[in-house]
This record gives C-alpha cells, structure tokens and sequence, in this order.
C-alpha cells in the first residue's frame, strides 16, 4: 500500500513536542511524516535503512515529504530529517532527554552545518569523516504480513500512551511485541522488533 503523508498543519503543531521517556528520534520523525509509522516510537538506524531500501528512491530535487539523511559509508545513517520545503525540516536531534531535545522545525542549512561534519572534522580538515548526505522519496510500505502489520499497529499505540500520556507500560505491550518476534519473517520486519525492543529498553 502507499504511503500517507502527514499533513503540514498537523507537522508544524508538533514543534517544541517532547515525551515522557526516551526512544523517538531522527529516524522516528523522518518515518513518521512519511506514514510509514502510525506513532511515534523508537526507530533503530538498522529499521530506517531497511525501509529507505524497500520503501523509497533517491532524488536530487527534494519536495515536501521528502526525507534528507546523511550516512557514512561503514557504518550506515547517522541522521534523518523530513523535508518541508527549501528553507525547513521538521527533526529531532536525538532520544528525548528529560525534554532537551524535542521535535523542531529547523532550518536546513543548520541542519547541514551540525551534521555533515563533526567539530573534529572541521577542525582537522579531514574530509574522511565527513559525512554523506542524500535526499530520498518514500511512496510505499515495506512488505509485512497482515498478522504483524495489525499486531505493529496495536503495538504502536500502546507505547504512545507511554511516550505521549505518560502512562505505565503493561504487559499487554510486551506480550504483543513477543507475538511479534515469533510471527517476524523478513530483514525488515527482524528490523522492526530490534527498534521495538530498544525502545523497551528505554523504559
């Protein structure tokens, strides 16, 4: 199925958004204006290369909706961000720390300045560890069965009621992540649960 992309209205009401427990982040919030996760949660960078592998294309002209990541060849993303237009990005700089670092609308130029390279980059000169950047357009959803897309989809709401409500985690939650490991076929759908139990890891 195709991919829904939020809309711009409901993506600006998220600036300034923070959780009550770590786990969202870069990848999450790339993942999630494109549609392919229903809540926010926890997105490994091994589950974001996995869907960028599937799901999406790259592009040299970048359009809303798009996601930016930079990469560094051995060891994979790094960042993510969702492109709103030539001028702005909606990112989150990292795992929510005590509510440090939540979801903004930045400016891309910022973006670049902060990621492409490390301090130590700059102040070498080294254009080794600099890293790669890529736009890509995401227009469909990996494959998945139906038992674990739906038992994702209940999972994915549970742990919004965590993030989000602040509201304690119950077994209910990890007994569906548990269903899923054993229903989990492909390398994405291995991926997903990796993200998941790293997010309960969080907790």
């Amino acid at each position: 199925p195709d991919l829904v992309l939020k809309n711009i209205d409901h993506l600006l009401g998220l600036n300034g958004l923070t959780f009550k427990a770590p786990g969202p982040n870069c990848f999450a919030t790339a993942l999630y204006g494109v549609g392919a996760i229903s809540r926010f949660r926890g997105v490994s960078a091994n589950e974001f290369s996995r869907f960028v592998e599937n799901s999406c294309f790259e592009v040299d002209t970048p359009k809303y909706g798009d996601i930016g990541y930079y990469y560094v060849d051995k060891f994979g993303p790094s960042h993510a961000f969702f492109y709103i237009d030539d001028n702005s990005a909606l990112e989150k700089p990292g795992v929510d720390y005590f509510g440090k670092t939540s979801l903004k609308i930045n400016r891309i130029d910022n973006i670049h300045y902060i990621r492409i390279a490390t301090p130590e980059c700059r102040r070498w000169g080294s254009k080794d560890c600099f890293s790669k950047f890529k736009y890509v357009r995401c227009e469909k959803h990996p494959q998945t069965s139906d038992p674990f897309k739906n038992s994702l989809f209940k999972v994915e709401n549970l742990l919004h009621e965590v993030l989000v409500e602040g509201n304690v985690l119950n077994n209910k939650t990890l007994n569906l992540i548990n269903k899923l490991k054993h229903i989990a076929k492909n390398d994405y759908e291995h991926a997903v649960i990796e993200s998941l139990e790293k997010q309960i890891g969080f907790f």
